[in-house]
């Protein structure tokens, strides 16, 4: 079995990312797949809430104010 190296900060600099993680030029859709991507690599666990909270925060404010209405 091979090992992969990973840098110390491989999980820290991916938190990061999904923390920050804004849509851009996304579909809604590839936001979505990066987002879960994210979440799920750097290993963020926390209330569904808060997650919602933060995939709204990162969506375009056009589309996440049609969401929250």
């Amino acid at each position: 079995m091979h090992k992969r190296f990973l840098p110390e900060n491989y999980k820290y600099d991916l938190y990061l990312r999904v923390l920050s993680l804004d849509q851009g030029r996304m579909s809604v859709k590839e936001y979505f797949h990066e987002f879960k991507k994210l979440q799920i690599c750097s290993g963020l666990d926390e209330e569904p809430e808060k997650t919602v909270v933060r995939f709204l925060r990162g969506l375009d404010p056009r589309i996440a104010e049609k969401v929250n209405l």
